[in-house]
């Protein structure tokens, strides 16, 4: 057997096994769902089996009602409830109650926290909150400084900040094709997600979903 026919031969050999793995690969990365070996992990776990409170400021709700924050507040304990085993959300309403008797400075978590029966308050201070990417079309942007806090204790028992979390990252959304109102809570509901991802497990993958929320928001 000629030295051109055994090269050839181990060519054809390693084609073959290159093609194989590569059909490996799929049902590999299935199983993998499957079993979770993909995820991300939470930062931080301990709203697991607790019951919560989320509160939501923006520079605008320490003087009155903000529609942002009771829409991120909204949000955020709906992804809460659903991602994070066993976690027992106080109502919305609790807050505004909360607000109606105290005014509205900065709320007190360690006294609102008490006053509801949270084993945990998950504070969400949102700075720098912009829609607008232009004249004439929406993109969203915001520092969130996310706090848990346990008020029995009030020991901080988490913090961290996301800095200019901007949506959508490339071209905005024109003006002339929805509304104002219709992008906040779209912004928003993503904002949500990414502060959720602080608390429960996550797939990474689900990152580049946020593009198609883009095209069939349009």
């Amino acid at each position: 057997m000629s030295r051109l026919t055994l090269v050839g031969l181990a060519l054809t050999a390693c084609l073959a096994l290159l093609v194989q793995a590569g059909c490996l690969l799929a049902p590999a990365a299935n199983l993998l769902n499957a079993a979770g070996l993909n995820m991300t992990p939470a930062r931080y776990e301990g709203l697991r089996d607790q019951t919560v409170a989320v509160v939501v400021e923006t520079e605008a709700s320490l003087f009155r009602e903000d529609p942002a924050a009771n829409e991120l507040s909204l949000r955020l304990g709906g992804t809460l409830t659903e991602e994070v085993k066993k976690l027992k959300l106080i109502r919305p309403s609790k807050l505004r109650e909360y607000r109606d008797e105290h005014g509205y400075d900065p709320v007190d978590l360690e006294e609102f926290g008490i006053e509801v029966g949270a084993d945990r308050v998950v504070h969400v201070r949102l700075n720098n909150l912009s829609l607008r990417g232009g004249i004439n079309f929406f993109k969203g942007s915001t520092d969130a400084i996310v706090t848990v806090i346990d008020p029995g204790t009030g020991l901080i028992e988490h913090t961290e900040e996301i800095s200019g979390f901007t949506f959508p990252q490339n071209a905005g959304i024109e003006t002339t094709s929805t509304s104002e109102e219709r992008f906040r809570k779209l912004y928003l509901s993503i904002l949500a997600q990414r502060i959720g991802r602080l608390f429960h497990p996550f797939d990474p993958n689900d990152l580049a979903a946020l593009d198609s929320k883009i095209a069939s928001f349009r």
